[in-house]
């Protein structure tokens, strides 16, 4: 058995998860994509539920370390917005296409719900705590209330499936992400900041 095996399914999880959403892909289909059989992935996983946990844990990991890297090299505003962007990008090329987010809204495993929920919690202290040291470290507008900022980054979320944005951006949700975080990035980082400002 090849010592990368888990990482094998893991990666075929990703792509087949990001091309279909991972309600529609079966275990069966995942040891297929892997080249990997049934006995080797249930060695690594209970279910299909604990890799899609395992593959979304994993996503967040590495966008949380990206931004606590940014925080620890001491960047500008301008260059933390776009490590913002590059994050937000990345993360739709490879795990949160239109198909997986819609899973992820319809989903009705109440396991998976009460995970999905938790993580979207955690997502907001980790954020509202970053905004707070870039208020601490004067990079943003000191005179907003950091709970102002989290409770707009909550509504994110609400903002993205108004069915008034439908039309404008056609389908392109990571357009639409990524001009909502501008709005928030250039608000926050407030005029007259000169070359700094977001």
């Amino acid at each position: 058995m090849p010592r990368n095996a888990r990482q094998t399914i893991a990666d075929a999880a990703r792509r087949l998860f990001h091309a279909h959403g991972f309600a529609a892909v079966s275990v069966d289909r995942i040891c297929r994509e892997a080249a990997v059989s049934r006995p080797t992935f249930y060695k690594y996983h209970a279910d299909k539920a604990a890799l899609v946990r395992e593959t979304v844990t994993e996503q967040k990991n590495r966008v949380r370390a990206a931004l606590e890297d940014a925080l620890a090299r001491q960047e500008t505003a301008e260059d933390i917005a776009e490590t913002f962007f590059r994050l937000q990008r990345e993360s739709f090329d490879e795990l949160y296409s239109p198909a997986f987010s819609r899973d992820i809204a319809e989903n009705t495993d109440l396991a998976l719900e009460r995970f999905f929920t938790a993580l979207n919690e955690e997502k907001h202290a980790f954020m509202r705590g970053f905004f707070a040291t870039l208020q601490q470290r004067g990079l943003i507008r000191a005179d907003i209330p950091v709970e102002l900022v989290g409770l707009f980054l909550r509504q994110t979320d609400t903002l993205m499936q108004q069915p008034e944005l439908a039309a404008p951006y056609a389908g392109d949700t990571q357009r639409l992400q990524r001009d909502i975080l501008s709005l928030l990035l250039h608000g926050l980082a407030g005029g007259g900041q000169g070359k700094e400002a977001v």
